[in-house]
């Protein structure tokens, strides 16, 4: 018996061209998930039979002070990946040799 292959369980996922909506993003975050959310309910609004529509994310887990990619496990300091980031070295670790 050969082989056969399907495709099931179809879906739409929507790809929003930020640049379409800005002029001038003051914060692109926020603006990105206003824009997002905006789009459920005109979706919502225009289109009969839609079951469920979530917005999806990624995580970004970053240093609050200069950005660099969040590395450790601690949720208080990066590795010093930053001056403002070594003044968080816990205290066990300063007073280690």
């Amino acid at each position: 018996m050969a082989k056969a292959t399907y495709q099931e369980n179809f879906r739409v996922v929507v790809d929003v061209d930020y640049n379409h909506f800005f002029s001038r993003v003051v914060d692109a975050r926020i603006d990105q998930k206003q824009t997002a959310e905006e789009l459920v309910e005109q979706i919502r609004r225009h289109c009969d039979g839609v079951d469920t529509i979530t917005v999806e994310y990624d995580t970004i887990k970053q240093c609050q002070y200069c950005e660099a990619q969040w590395t450790e496990v601690d949720d208080q300091y990066n590795g010093g990946c930053c001056g403002e980031d070594q003044k968080a070295v816990p205290v066990q670790q300063r007073l280690t040799p």
